[in-house]
């Protein structure tokens, strides 16, 4: 967590080592960085065309049991479009 900048910074890999998921993060509609005790992932949704910088990480039981999603956000926190290109 770069507690500064309120942003989760991830890295995720497939099964055959392909980078399928890094940058800045927070959670979906709540404009922070997940807890510790949040992050708990167990699946990446690719981005489009295999972009790694637009996937999104959903964690799993979070909030009592209710997933949450990271979602890619800018330089300043604002979340990144998937259909973005950079």
């Amino acid at each position: 967590m770069d507690f500064p900048r309120n942003v989760d910074v991830c890295r995720a890999w497939d099964e055959e080592g392909h980078l399928v998921a890094f940058g800045d993060y927070r959670l979906d509609e709540e404009k922070r960085a997940a807890t510790p005790d949040e992050l708990k992932p167990w699946n990446v949704l690719r981005g489009p065309n295999g972009n790694p910088r637009l996937a999104w990480i959903r964690l799993s039981g979070s909030k009592g049991g209710s997933d949450l999603t990271l979602v890619p956000v800018n330089a300043i926190g604002e979340p990144l479009e998937r259909f973005e290109v950079h």
